[in-house]
């Protein structure tokens, strides 16, 4: 028999004088061999998840038949069970805790193969040229809502009388005018010097419009699909909806100390729908021709409001994977302070539908998803114009004043108030400092969802004075 001799390598001392040791077949040759193929498999090994997970971004990856390159095919997927939604209720999940493959939205962007360039192209074709809506000329606006300067300027946002607004487009028409009374800079959100001005607005806690955001045109894309907001929704959940008999949504709440006088009726009624059969009473007011049928205004249809009210870690939070902007686990540029969030309120939006002026009591960033909607906003020193219902009223906080109504726009003060409006469009942001006034117009099927984080002061003495 042959003896075989063994090196030992000295590595450490035991506490008893003892010796570690490691046998080696060969010298130091060896080890050092030993230890490159170790590296080179583990690099192959990395190089190869790599690879896997640029597929499965890119949609370059073999993931199953039913994973069509055209739209129609992923139709198809949407109408099959061969999709199943994994357990996204689950309050103790993280998010992107599932493989790319069961979550909904990168199966859809696997199935249409999107990219920046084709979301931009999609988007873009449901949304009108900034220069095909042009704002009414005023010598006394210093500034160019497209390309606002580094700071704030004076008197920033530039406002008009609410009587001279409302005259040149009376909120019961969903048609946008010839001109518009565009106050609000719109930032360019792909531009990285108008992103860090925006921040400056923001700092200053001041409206402001993002626009071009990648992650939310991209969700705005995903959500324009009805079949693929049918699969994300349910098929038959039913969620909690407004609904008037005409499209006028005013809030209210009755509470313990609510001041309600004789004759006080609920201007709506909550009953619930799934979406499916939202969608389908929306669709049919979208192309609601009033020559025909029973003759009746738009404006005196009864009007539904779906909500989708989702809460971190609990009910309905694939909202967070659809709008991860929104999450809040640190501060970020739309989750101001994650510390104070209030969950994400998405409401959906019929033709006409008009919610009534009011201000909120935090700061607050509402993405539209789809189709457009008009906001009409007043600072807060205004709020003794906006002729507001008194603090103990249902709905207090809301503008006692039917904005589309000429007869009552020479009430009290509201002749005195000052505002401007804007258009916002799938894939815009638009952010609401605390206590600013905003009043809503579904200028047609819409998706909005508005996210609050954390309250400021600056403003308390206006809205102190007004008697909250």
């Amino acid at each position: 028999m042959v003896s075989m001799t063994r090196k030992r390598v000295k590595l450490g001392r035991r506490r008893n004088g003892g010796v570690f040791s490691l046998p080696f077949v060969g010298d130091w040759t060896g080890v050092i061999l030993m230890t490159l193929l170790a590296i080179f498999i583990a690099t192959c090994f990395l190089i190869s998840i790599i690879i896997q997970k640029t597929n499965d971004f890119y949609g370059t990856a073999d993931h199953g038949s039913y994973y069509g390159s055209s739209a129609s095919e992923f139709d198809n997927w949407l109408s099959s069970e061969d999709h199943k939604f994994p357990n996204r209720h689950n309050k103790h999940r993280r998010l992107n805790q599932f493989p790319r493959d069961e979550s909904l939205r990168y199966s859809f962007e696997l199935a249409h193969g999107l990219s920046w360039d084709r979301t931009l192209e999609t988007v873009r074709k449901a949304r009108i040229a900034p220069d095909q809506i042009p704002i009414v000329p005023n010598a006394n606006m210093t500034y160019n809502v497209y390309d606002c300067p580094e700071t704030p300027p004076p008197g920033y946002p530039f406002a008009w009388n609410v009587i001279d607004v409302l005259s040149n487009w009376n909120p019961d028409d969903t048609k946008i005018p010839d001109q518009i009374h565009q106050g609000l800079c719109s930032f360019d959100w792909s531009n990285p010097s108008e992103r860090d001005v925006a921040l400056t607005y923001r700092k200053a806690e001041l409206p402001f419009l993002i626009r071009n955001h990648e992650e939310l045109w991209k969700t705005a894309e995903r959500w324009s699909s009805r079949k693929y907001m049918l699969k994300l929704l349910g098929p038959d959940k039913e969620y909690k909806t407004e609904h008037s008999k005409n499209n006028h949504m005013m809030y209210w709440k009755l509470r313990g100390r609510s001041q309600v006088k004789e004759g006080w009726e609920a201007p709506t009624d909550i009953t619930k729908l799934n979406f499916e059969d939202w969608y389908q009473k929306a669709t049919e007011l979208e192309n609601y021709d009033p020559t025909t049928g029973d003759a009746k205004p738009i404006i005196d249809k009864d009007h539904w409001y779906f909500r989708l009210n989702a809460a971190y870690r609990g009910q309905s939070d694939f909202v967070y994977d659809e709008l991860p902007m929104f999450v809040p686990e640190k501060p970020g540029f739309f989750m101001v302070d994650p510390k104070d969030e209030r969950g994400v309120n998405c409401r959906f939006g019929m033709k006409g539908i008009i919610a009534e002026t009011h201000y909120d009591f935090s700061r607050n960033f509402v993405f539209i998803l789809k189709g457009q909607k008009r906001y009409v906003l007043a600072h807060p020193n205004q709020c003794k114009n906006m002729m507001l219902h008194p603090s103990g009223h249902p709905s207090a906080r809301h503008s006692s004043i039917d904005w589309s109504n000429p007869d009552e726009w020479q009430t009290g003060n509201f002749p005195n108030g000052m505002v401007n409006e804007v258009v916002l469009q799938a894939g815009d942001a638009l952010y609401l400092p605390t206590a600013w006034f905003h009043f809503i117009v579904s200028l047609n099927l819409n998706y909005q969802c508005n996210a609050r984080s954390g309250i400021t002061y600056e403003n308390q003495e206006a809205i102190t004075e007004c008697g909250f």
